[in-house]
């Protein structure tokens, strides 16, 4: 999956360097021979099930010796990220000084305000019942993290513990194009949609 990941990197052609962070001998080979850079080993406190985005981006950052700049975050389970998109998030960014983060996000496939909770009896109840009766095309839009890319400043990465805050701006992608791989369902479902977009 990481070949997608560094060829949408490579094709949008605004990157100085491609790095990829792991501790694998495999990925790294895999990675060198696709012509991405891994310079350095991620530490095993980072390269576990638990760690998340910011420490990881930190770490690189520090082994690169970088100062100032711009800094994406890309995932390895998004198969379906393209290089245009890529760069709207760059453009977005660099657009407006007061941003500090620009990300990826996806609406929801069903409105959240109408979110259901079960018990341990099965039984359910609503978590806003005063939406009951609203149709869901007259509730407020929610989206969520579409965990394809965190564009961010350097000192935004340092000096930052969370990434969602008013100074981070979110570019909507389409669910589909959205799909993040983190289980053998997740995989079946992308090999359908890819089939799906080669057949049309």
């Amino acid at each position: 999956m990481i070949e997608y990941a560094i060829k949408a990197a490579q094709s949008a052609a605004i990157f100085d360097r491609i790095i990829v962070s792991t501790d694998d001998a495999e990925i790294a080979t895999v990675s060198r021979e696709l012509g991405a850079e891994v310079p350095f080993e991620r530490p095993s406190e980072l390269a576990d099930q638990f760690t998340t985005t910011i420490p990881v981006v930190r770490h690189a950052i520090e082994a690169l010796n970088l100062e100032s700049g711009i800094v994406c975050c890309v995932y390895p389970t998004v198969p379906f990220l393209t290089s245009e998109t890529l760069a709207s998030g760059l453009n977005k960014i660099e657009s407006d000084e007061e941003l500090e983060f620009v990300i990826s996000v996806t609406e929801y496939d069903f409105s959240i305000h109408r979110a259901l909770k079960i018990d341990e009896t099965s039984m359910l109840s609503m978590y806003w019942p005063e939406n009951e009766l609203t149709r869901s095309q007259d509730l407020p839009l929610a989206v969520h993290d579409a965990a394809q890319f965190y564009f961010g400043r350097v000192g935004s990465w340092m000096e930052r513990d969370v990434i969602f805050s008013s100074c981070c701006a979110g570019m909507k992608v389409s669910r589909l194009c959205s799909i993040d791989i983190d289980t053998p369902e997740d995989w079946s479902f992308a090999e359908s949609v890819f089939g799906s977009a080669i057949a049309t």
